[in-house]
């Protein structure tokens, strides 16, 4: 399994976020987005806030904590340029459907490898690596 599976459950506890760069220039210091496609596969937003948070993300300096469709999962990231390197440190081990289950494993796949971070759009952000292509939009509150 993808190196970003690393069991731990987390149950309630608190993430402490480590100081670091953010994920884009020019963004605010915390940004939430929603995993929309996933190379080339929509996840199946719905626009409602609290079912599209299966597949969410949350960046604040230097780390982030996201839903990969079944799976908590938290780490920290390191930016170099548009370079981005993430670095998981802990995951949930939940299953859930098949179809779930696969584009969450790819989704891992993808951001196991560093990916060019681009901005299209304010509201869109591009994960561009070697395994595919993570499309996102900004969380809208």
């Amino acid at each position: 399994m993808s190196a970003i599976i690393i069991a731990l459950a987390l149950g309630g506890q608190s993430l402490d976020f480590p100081p670091g760069d953010r994920i884009a220039p020019g963004l605010p210091e915390v940004t939430s987005w929603h995993f929309a496609e996933i190379d080339r596969k929509p996840t199946g937003l719905t626009g409602d806030i609290f079912k599209d948070d299966a597949y969410a993300i949350d960046f604040v300096p230097g780390a982030f904590v996201g839903y990969g469709g079944c799976n908590r999962f938290a780490g920290s990231f390191s930016r170099i340029g548009d370079l981005v390197t993430i670095k998981p440190s802990r995951s949930t081990q939940r299953r859930c459907d098949a179809r779930t289950m696969a584009l969450e494993q790819e989704l891992f796949k993808i951001l196991s490898n560093p990916v060019h971070v681009s901005m299209p759009t304010q509201d869109t952000l591009l994960f561009v690596g070697p395994e595919g292509t993570v499309r996102l939009n900004r969380t809208k509150e």
